[in-house]
């Protein structure tokens, strides 16, 4: 049958439907289901079927802010020059709305209006109701008789629309509050800045709270920073203890606000449990002439997008007692075992199947799962130990082969027994207490963190536990909500050079100094390599030599955290050098035919770039900043970024520059920086942008003058 075409039954079920999965509290984003649909609802038990062929199906709209009496009188009473100020003025024509605004008017453009989100799929309106100058006489009665109309078709609800001075004249204002009352609605009010809008305010949401009515209202539709009535209205809510619903719209001050201003607004009106609805289009439209800069922002009126992302999080793990201890250690043994097991498996089946010229055989977590089944049912051992994290370890090798068949690294190779031991444990398979994991099969464990959970409402997804040295550490990924930071339209060229960064406002961020622990590290590798292979002096060594390599690592990843933290502060684009590590540290020894010149000079300069780790710092800054824009480095040390001219000779050392052209002077890093922004950018202090032609010589820090 043809799902677009369905049969005309009292009950229908829809199989084989796509649905968003938020829809039926599941996780993930879609899922397949099948819907009975009985009378335009969702009812439970069999109905004809319908194979909808994984069909996607939405729930209907539902507009909660919009005006039904205003619409369609554009060729009658036309927008004088375009603005949002030309739209209020022409939608709110005394002369038009006295000659034309009558029962059948506003009942003939407002069932179009219907017509029109019937055919597009909203089920639900809220409308607001112009309510100035006795036009809320007309405009409810024609209200109510819509509404039975359109019953069961589109569900319409009521607000009124007048300025919040109405309340003064309380007479006029009363009989529109008992209106809004008999035709189920909501009381509402434009606010606006006045002397005396606390008190009225008091009696507006007195006037709702006396009829048990919920309130709406038009807040801050303004370009002005300083107009702050959604403060004024939150706090009232929270002065009066006014307990129904409260809808605010437009907050578009907020977009303009000093960010400490809005957020201390934010923060009033979660405390009052205020209801904001954004009007992307309408506050652009509002703001654009005024506040053009500001576009990328007053979509959502400046409330910050919680976006969901992972973030993780590495503690210590104390397995507490000597047989948990073995289980872990086993665990990860096990996941060794199966992925060689299924490595050498995976070979002979590809080479066979090379060798007869068939099709290689299928490398994805679902088959290599399955192979994984059949072996546990043949390997007792297997069996005692917990299923889902062992299997897991195949998910990594499946997605090293994927990578290998699209030719982005090399084949996924054997792990050695003595290797970095590791769990992965997917959800489902643990559960954490505060600070006590619980693992399938092993246990419970201890967590231990210096600074402790830095987010306690985030949701844990996946526990990977490894093993550094002689202690577990556990690595649990988090669902966490952050505020997703605009782009504030500042650029910042960072250049990066052997133990330091340098960045285009003429900051220098060095590395701390390392050199004693490097050259106990390679002291201890000799020590190592004089003594006899096999023996427990040369095994004890080795483990002194990874402890140091280890402190190493970990004080270089702090300091990158650090300078990729504090650059992504400072613009939301970062231009950096698009830089070759690999071929930049390649050995310069040459061959027998063709030694190479300088190779311990080169050997210590590939050795600091390595130890800087230019390639973490830039993925960091990846996830950190709002964009990252990568340029081609070729002579940006070398070209002056005053007069644009270029020479090596204008840079004899790592710390100076001085431009053998125009004389300008500068730290080498510092004009490197603002040469890489302007690569970046295309602007610069010069007249037209920076077209600069390979890369040049990086010499360490501790050779610098």
């Amino acid at each position: 049958m043809n799902f677009t075409e369905l049969p005309q039954v009292p009950r229908l079920t829809l199989e084989n439907v796509t649905v968003a999965a938020c829809l039926l509290d599941l996780p993930g984003d879609l899922v397949t289901t099948d819907l009975t649909i009985e009378a335009g609802r969702i009812a439970a038990g069999p109905g004809t079927p319908v194979d909808m062929r994984r069909a996607m199906v939405f729930p209907a709209f539902i507009d909660v802010h919009t005006h039904l009496d205003k619409g369609h009188i554009q060729p009658r009473c036309p927008n004088p020059d375009g603005t949002f100020a030309g739209a209020l003025t022409a939608t709110a024509t005394a002369a038009d709305r006295a000659q034309r605004w009558d029962a059948r008017d506003v009942g003939r453009r407002t069932d179009f209006a219907l017509r029109s989100a019937w055919a597009h799929g909203t089920r639900a309106i809220r409308t607001h109701l112009y309510s100035v100058a006795l036009q809320h006489r007309v405009s409810f009665g024609v209200f109510r008789e819509l509404r039975s109309e359109w019953a069961g078709l589109i569900e319409l609800q009521a607000v009124n629309l007048c300025g919040i001075d109405q309340v003064a004249d309380q007479r006029t204002f009363d009989e529109i509050a008992d209106e809004v009352a008999a035709s189920g609605g909501v009381l509402g009010a434009v606010v606006r800045p006045n002397r005396e809008l606390r008190s009225w305010l008091r009696s507006f949401f007195a006037a709702a709270a006396r009829r048990g009515l919920a309130a709406d209202l038009h807040v801050d539709e303004s370009g002005d920073a300083s107009v702050a009535t959604l403060r004024e209205v939150a706090q009232m809510v929270l002065d009066t203890g006014f307990d129904a619903p409260v809808m605010v719209g437009h907050c578009c001050s907020l977009a303009v606000q000093p960010e400490p201003e809005a957020l201390a607004t934010m923060d009033l009106v979660a405390r009052a449990g205020l209801h904001v609805v954004s009007l992307p289009l309408c506050n652009i439209w509002r703001l654009y002439t005024k506040v053009p800069k500001v576009l990328r922002i007053i979509s959502i009126c400046s409330i910050p997008d919680l976006v969901n992302t992972h973030r993780n999080i590495t503690y210590r793990l104390v397995p507490g007692t000597a047989v948990r201890a073995r289980r872990l250690a086993s665990t990860a043994g096990s996941c060794r075992y199966v992925w060689n097991t299924m490595l050498a498996d995976q070979q002979d089946l590809y080479l066979s199947a090379r060798a007869a010229g068939a099709k290689p055989p299928s490398v994805s977590f679902f088959t290599l799962g399955k192979a994984y089944t059949q072996l546990r049912r043949v390997t007792p051992w297997l069996q005692e130990l917990p299923f889902a994290p062992v299997r897991y370890t195949l998910k990594y090798q499946a997605d090293a082969w994927q990578r290998f068949f699209r030719g982005e690294g090399g084949r996924p190779r054997f792990k050695a027994r003595r290797g970095d031991d590791r769990v992965t444990s997917p959800a489902g398979s643990f559960r954490i207490e505060g600070d006590v994991v619980r693992l399938a099969r092993i246990g419970p464990m201890r967590m231990r963190r210096r600074g402790g959970h830095p987010y306690p409402d985030g949701v844990p997804k996946q526990v990977a536990v490894k093993r550094v040295g002689k202690r577990w550490h556990a690595v649990v990924c988090y669902e966490v909500e952050v505020r997703e930071r605009p782009d504030d339209g500042r650029a910042l060229g960072v250049d990066m050079n052997a133990g330091q960064v340098a960045t285009s406002d003429g900051a220098i961020v060095r590395m701390p100094a390392s050199s004693r622990l490097v050259a106990r590290h390679r002291r201890q590798q000799r020590v190592a390599a004089r003594r006899r292979k096999g023996s427990r002096r040369r095994l004890r060594m080795i483990r002194r030599a990874a402890r140091t390599a280890r402190k190493l690592a970990m004080r270089r990843r702090n300091w990158q955290h650090h300078v990729s933290r504090r650059l992504a502060d400072r613009a939301a684009t970062l231009v950096v050098e698009d830089l070759r590590v690999r071929g930049m540290t390649a050995s310069a020894k040459g061959t027998a035919e063709q030694p190479g010149t300088n190779v311990k000079q080169k050997a210590g300069l590939n050795r600091s770039i390595l130890q800087t780790g230019w390639g973490d710092l830039r993925r960091m800054l990846e996830y950190k900043a709002v964009h990252v824009v990568a340029v081609n480095p070729a002579y940006s040390s070398q070209t002056c970024h005053a007069c644009g001219h270029v020479s090596a000779a204008s840079r004899p050392c790592q710390a100076e520059f001085k431009c053998v052209s125009c004389g300008h002077t500068a730290h080498a890093d510092v004009n490197a920086a603002r040469n890489i922004l302007a690569l970046g950018t295309g602007a610069t202090g010069r007249r037209g942008a920076l077209a600069l032609a390979t890369p040049q010589t990086r010499q360490p820090v501790s050779e610098a003058a």
